[in-house]
């Protein structure tokens, strides 16, 4: 089973532990805390966290000063440089970003010194003055935006000549992000005579495969730069429209033939996102809404295909005036989930919920790691 807090790593508001809700048949949930994620002390919160590592125990974020921070081993550390962080690796070592206009950065954890992580730039890898965005699992590859590209082994190559590899009129657009554990990166972009406007690329051979559209659907839309992609690139989750069952965009995934999944809501709050993937694609989130129904975080089983309402199943432990808005992050084991709340003032503030899993084995996951099917070039 596992069993989860809704915590924070210090101040928080204890209450009584309550008998977990069992859900899918396999899950249980035991709230017994709330409150802020970390403690940065004078008044000051995360307002945003934008990328943890595999286990959880490793994020970069934002306050409501505009000081980024670099947690790491339950300490939280300043970052010193130019501009601010957007990704983080996997073993949670390297953290990447930088100041558009100047020579992206990374911040190594083992640089520390005393409270501060300062930066070093990204040298010698062919990218004009950009941030990097993301970066993969033992931080030797690095993703971005302007243009959409990979740097890897000292070489930047941009996503367009993938793209124009398949067909002289293709173009590549918007960078999605970069798989952790894979060459793989969504990219947005167009290709003649293909639906879809959402593709994987292998920045090492080239190829490209569409996210496709499923029957009756007009559109499809891929939100952030990496939070929504499994480490194997396999899956990979946005929204799907089908007007002829909502009217607006539901929670949707790809699997790792780029087939589109639409995903089930929770009562009236049938439209939405999936924001979050964890890295074994085992669990998902984020925001779902309705008529006249306000945003909430929710948590979507890959195995039992089922969605589950945050704020539904911690009534009774949050707060008067919190709301769980979104799901951003998740571990490798669903230990530890970072979610946007609202608070009763109007702040959205970043809280965690935590837990463990007592018992291996008791999440059935999703088998091994997936093939890309790509496109080839032609």
């Amino acid at each position: 089973m596992l069993r989860w807090t809704l915590g924070a790593a210090c101040a928080c508001v204890a209450v009584t532990a309550l008998t977990g809700q069992a859900i899918g048949g396999t899950t249980t949930y035991t709230p017994l805390v709330f409150g802020p994620l970390g403690d940065p002390g004078n008044g000051l919160y995360f307002t945003n966290v934008y990328d943890i590592s595999a286990d959880g125990q490793s994020y970069v974020g934002v306050l409501n000063n505009n000081t980024a921070r670099y947690a790491s081993a339950g300490t939280l550390y300043t970052m010193s440089g130019p501009g601010g962080p957007f990704g983080i690796s996997a073993d949670g070592q390297t953290a990447v970003g930088g100041l558009s206009g100047q020579q992206p950065v990374r911040w190594n954890i083992s640089d520390a010194v005393g409270s501060n992580v300062p930066s070093q730039a990204l040298a010698n890898i062919g990218q004009p003055a950009t941030p990097a965005y993301g970066v993969n699992a033992n931080g030797t590859a690095f993703n971005f935006s302007t243009p959409t590209g990979v740097a890897s082994a000292g070489v930047f190559t941009p996503a367009n000549g993938a793209f124009t590899a398949v067909d002289p009129a293709a173009f590549a657009g918007a960078n999605r992000g970069m798989a952790a554990y894979a060459p793989v990166s969504v990219v947005l972009g167009f290709v003649p005579g293909e639906a879809s406007n959402a593709w994987r690329w292998d920045y090492l051979t080239g190829d490209i495969a569409p996210l496709t559209l499923p029957a009756g659907a007009t559109a499809l839309q891929i939100n952030g730069t990496g939070t929504q992609i499994s480490g194997d690139g396999s899956i990979v989750g946005g929204s799907i429209t089908i007007p002829s069952e909502t009217a607006l965009g539901q929670p949707a995934y790809w699997d790792a033939m780029g087939v589109g999944h639409t995903v089930p809501g929770v009562g009236g709050r049938v439209w939405g996102d999936m924001f979050a993937v964890n890295y074994p694609g085992t669990w998902g989130g984020g925001s779902l809404f309705g008529a006249g129904l306000e945003r909430h975080a929710y948590l979507y089983d890959f195995d039992n295909d089922e969605s589950y309402d945050l704020n539904d199943l911690f009534a009774e432990q949050i707060p008067d005036g919190w709301v769980l808005v979104q799901t951003q992050h998740i571990s490798d084991d669903a230990s530890r989930v970072f979610v946007q709340a609202r608070a009763p003032d109007g702040s959205l503030r970043f809280v965690l919920l935590e837990g463990e899993v007592p018992a291996p084995g008791a999440l059935t996951l999703l088998g091994g790691a997936l093939m890309v099917a790509p496109r080839r070039r032609r």
